[in-house]
This record gives structure tokens, sequence and C-alpha cells, in this order.
């Protein structure tokens, strides 16, 4: 269900996602440590946690392919991959050995040991939204294409792929798998034009285009849009459609083209 959900949203926002895995993982980890102390209810906090650490499986797996292309700048993924995984093993190494020397000192004391768990883990998260800003992905997700629009519309100046970085909000897109996106891209042909009329009356309106730009329902208090990608629409072709649904959405430009 939730790979289901969310799955086309781990390429687009990878940096939400790649902090999500750590964030459920960390939940996860508290829950175990909480389970003992749950009594009657021992199991589903157990089960609780064990579901935590299974999204984290899924975020975590999902994004490490995408961040794995994302480096591989020489299409060298296999020599990317061997160096993430020698990385690892080594930080997984100091980590046992730190954790051995913590859990002998914290022996007698679980107040020492939540102590240390509660600033490992923001320490943790910290380190991770860091580093999760330092990454500079140069293409355009649907965030960073509304941050450049919103800035178009108002005559200020673009954002570099550096700047873009800092601004782009990290935590916000994990909602997005939650409620209905005002602008779908890539609708089912026959869901939008059960009638014919309707399609050549937009097919006119953009003449030449390789994509059609439609209210998703005829309710006029449902806002959503749609997108219609016709075939040989190219990457360009995808930019101006979902600039062409924001302008509409905004209302700043005509409702045509």
């Amino acid at each position: 269900f939730f790979a289901s959900v969310f799955g086309r949203k781990f390429d687009s926002n990878v940096k939400s996602w790649r902090l999500f895995a750590d964030m459920i993982n960390n939940v996860g980890l508290f829950l175990d440590m909480l389970a003992p102390l749950a009594g009657d209810y021992f199991i589903y906090v157990a089960c609780i946690a064990t579901v935590c650490k299974a999204l984290c499986g899924v975020a975590a797996g999902a994004t490490k392919a995408a961040l794995t292309g994302h480096f591989a700048l020489n299409n060298n993924s296999a020599d990317v991959q061997a160096k993430e995984t020698s990385q690892e093993t080594f930080v997984t190494l100091i980590g046992l050995v730190l954790g051995s020397f913590l859990a002998s000192y914290t022996t007698d004391s679980p107040f020492q040991a939540w102590g240390w768990f509660l600033v490992l883990t923001v320490i943790h998260m910290i380190s991770n939204t860091k580093g999760v800003r330092c990454l500079r992905i140069p293409s355009l997700s649907q965030t960073r294409f509304r941050i450049l629009f919103d800035r178009y519309i108002i005559d200020k100046p673009l954002l570099s792929v550096e700047e873009m970085s800092v601004v782009e909000p990290i935590f916000l897109p994990l909602l997005e798998g939650f409620y209905k996106e005002d602008i779908e891209i890539g609708s089912n042909f026959l869901d939008c034009f059960p009638h014919k009329s309707e399609w050549m009356r937009l097919r006119a309106i953009y003449k030449g285009e390789r994509y059609i730009v439609k209210k998703k329902s005829q309710n006029m208090r449902d806002k959503r849009l749609t997108v219609i990608l016709l075939a040989g629409a190219s990457d360009i072709d995808i930019s101006k459609s979902y600039f062409n649904a924001l302008s509409l959405r905004s209302q700043f430009l005509p409702i045509t083209k």
C-alpha cells in the first residue's frame, strides 16, 4: 500500500523521502525501546515498530537508487554503489564500537540509556537534514517548478541549482500523498474525454501542442487541473504543460495558452 501510494514521489522528492526514511527508522527504534515498558500492549508496540522499519526499508531503498543515479555522472553506478557500501560498512563498524561502549556504560541506568538515545537521535536528524540540504539536484520537480514559477510571475530573478537547494521545502512534500494534487500530470485520456466534442474543442485550442490542460471535473468548486500528454511529448512539452497549468491555476495569464 505504501509503495503504491507514494511510489511516484520517491524520484521527484528524493530529498524529502530520504529524510523520511531516517525519521521513520528512528520512530521504529524508539518503539523498540518502549515495547518492554508497554506491558500488555507489548505485541502492538513491537508490531508498529516493525512496520516503521519496513517503511524505512522501502523509502531508503527507493531513494538510494535515485541518488545513485544522481551521483553517477559518468555512467558509473556500480562504482558509486561500491564506494557507498564501503562507507556504510565502515560507519556501521564505528557505530558498533561506540554502541558497545555506551551499552556497558548505561547498563544500570535506564534514564541514561534513554537520555543518550534521545541526544543521538537529535544529532542524527540534524546531521541528515543538513546533509540532504547539500544535495544539488539539477532537475525540476513539481515543488521546484512552482518556486521558479512564483518568482517568474513577480519578476524576481530565477534561482540557481545551489540557491534552490537552500530554499526548497524538505518536509512539506511528504504530505503530498495524503491529499489530492491540484495539478495532475499524465492523466488517462479516456477518463478525461468521455465525449468526443470536448476533445475536439480543446484540441483546437491547443493546436500544435503535444499536451492539453483541462479541469479535472465539471464541478465549479473543484479547482483541480489535469494535464493530458499526447504521443511524442518531450520533456520540454511536459514543462510547458505544467507552466500552462500553473498559469491557469493562478489566473495570472490568459486561460487558453
